[in-house]
């Protein structure tokens, strides 16, 4: 033979690997052929790689004896959950503070207007209000006065109001004891052409300054300060001719004491100003007691029931005696 016999096998091998090349092709893929004809010295070739679409697809595999088909199907991904919106935080409210309360709460009421000389419920209600935002004055009581009106005034005008010593309407509400009565009430009596002063209004010509002024004849004392203000008035027991009528300043005070001509009968807050015809110190105190026994009653103030002193209740003897140092001019009419 001829030397023809290898060209056989080249021809087989290159027609395989043309077969194999058409089909990778058109898509199938053959499984691996081995050279098991190849001469030793042949050399094998690769088959083309074949494009990897595992990340936009997923094989579907079909296998046969002899081949293998490949077709994408399109992958399935599960729906993305709905965004889950966070509620906003509920802002936090502060309520606003109660505002401060400057008076309290109201215990009377009144339905007219009060002014100096008024007695009654309405006059003891409007003291009652005024002693309760700590005004000095007499009383209270039922008598509207000259010292309570004064008292008004000043606290009128520290608060903005007209200081006219009257409690009407505009200072009531702001007390917050006004209440207007409904019903409709008969016009004022037509004041007389000469109003008399009231019970309690500062004598006339009872000097001037600082100073203590008391009445025998009205059983009351003032005390006045240095500008002709009255802070305080209140009704006294003493005698009706003693002491003389004069000026005359404090020249002692004792808190306690008694009587020389009877020990048993003691008093506090003696405040002296004066001496009696027979020598005996006279002065402003409480009124006395025997063996813890009063000598007078309170509501018998105003009567001149004293051997020869000027006796007050105990409140008023205090205040006195808190007011009235030594060297205080008394003036007595």
């Amino acid at each position: 033979m001829s030397g023809d016999g290898g060209s056989p096998p080249q021809s087989a091998s290159r027609l395989r690997h043309a077969v194999a090349a058409l089909l990778v092709a058109i898509g199938v893929v053959l499984p691996a052929v081995s050279a098991v004809h190849a001469a030793p010295d042949e050399t094998t070739t690769s088959l083309p790689a074949v494009p990897d679409t595992s990340t936009t697809e997923v094989a579907a595999t079909t296998t046969t004896a002899t081949t293998t088909t490949t077709s994408a199907v399109p992958e399935t991904r599960a729906p993305a959950a709905p965004p889950v919106e966070t509620p906003a935080p509920t802002p936090t409210v502060t309520p606003n503070a109660a505002p401060t309360q400057v008076l309290a709460a109201a215990t009377c009421s009144i339905s007219s207007v009060v002014r100096q000389g008024t007695r009654g419920a309405d006059a003891l209600c409007a003291e009652q209000t005024l002693a309760a935002l700590g005004l000095r004055f007499i009383g209270p009581d039922d008598t509207f006065g000259v010292s309570t009106a004064n008292a008004l005034k000043q606290w009128q005008q520290a608060n903005g109001l007209a200081a006219d010593g009257v409690l009407g309407s505009v200072t009531g509400t702001v007390l917050g004891i006004w209440i207007p009565s409904s019903a409709p009430k008969p016009p004022p009596p037509t004041p007389p052409t000469t109003v008399p002063p009231p019970a309690d209004a500062l004598p006339a010509n009872s000097g001037s300054g600082r100073r203590v002024v008391y009445s025998r004849a009205a059983q009351r004392v003032w005390a006045v300060e240095a500008d002709g203000t009255v802070v305080k008035t209140h009704r006294v027991s003493g005698r009706l001719r003693e002491p003389y009528a004069g000026t005359y300043q404090v020249y002692s005070r004792s808190m306690y004491t008694y009587s020389t001509e009877n020990p048993n009968v003691k008093w506090r807050y003696m405040v002296r100003f004066a001496y009696g015809p027979g020598g005996g110190r006279i002065g402003f105190h409480e009124i006395p007691n025997r063996n813890g026994v009063p000598l007078q009653s309170v509501a018998q103030l105003g009567q001149p029931l004293s051997g020869g002193c000027v006796r007050q209740s105990t409140p008023d003897a205090q205040w006195m005696w808190d007011w009235a140092g030594l060297g205080t001019t008394v003036v007595v009419l």
